[in-house]
């Protein structure tokens, strides 16, 4: 296997049961190969590093025909080599996401779906950038119609959530792929970019 990072192979970045099932090109070009090489040098090493455990990507790098096909988001960082979803072995998912906003720089990391009463649920999906990173902290969950939603993760406090699961403020996406839609109604994501913007001036 061809090596990207010490730990991390280009048929990692490139793997994708879809694509292998509809025979869909999904091979970075040289750019969208060094962002996806920059993105495990300063999130997946780290991460490695300090749990010392197996990190399994599920979903890294997507070619636009592949992002189609799975009806993602037109705007996803997947498609630049910007962002992977993964997990790692043996460590809840809420802990991982937690030392990454602690240790590391990233733009948006995303808590999957994730059940308290099983530290193993769900996923990560995490994205990082060269220049400005928003350091954007959200947590997905479906409501009780099925329909997405995504909030700002309070990791001091667990989780700043709308009231109910009808609540107008959590925009709701109707998908059932892993990819970073946000909710652009949502008055908090709102407030804590804002409040970013301006700590990064």
């Amino acid at each position: 296997m061809a090596k990207i990072t010490e730990h991390f192979t280009y048929e990692e970045v490139v793997f994708s049961q879809t694509a292998s099932r509809y025979d869909i090109d999904n091979t970075p070009s040289e750019q969208e190969l060094e962002k996806c090489t920059i993105f495990a040098q300063r999130i997946l090493e780290p991460v490695r590093a300090h749990f010392g455990k197996h990190i399994s990507p599920s979903s890294w790098f997507r070619s636009q025909a592949l992002n189609e096909a799975i009806g993602g988001s037109e705007s996803s960082q997947h498609c630049k080599g910007e962002a992977c979803d993964f997990e790692v072995s043996g460590v809840s998912n809420k802990d991982v996401v937690k030392w990454i906003y602690d240790h590391l720089s990233f733009d948006q990391i995303i808590l999957e779906f994730h059940d308290e009463k099983d530290p193993n649920s769900g996923w990560i999906h995490c994205s990082y950038r060269q220049g400005h990173n928003r350091m954007q902290c959200l947590r997905s969950y479906r409501d009780k119609n099925s329909r997405v939603h995504y909030v700002v993760l309070d990791l001091s406090n667990h989780i700043v959530e709308s009231r109910n699961d009808e609540d107008e403020d959590s925009a709701s996406i109707s998908k059932d792929s892993n990819d970073e839609y946000l909710a652009k109604d949502n008055i908090f994501v709102r407030i804590i970019n804002a409040i970013v913007a301006l700590f990064n001036k």
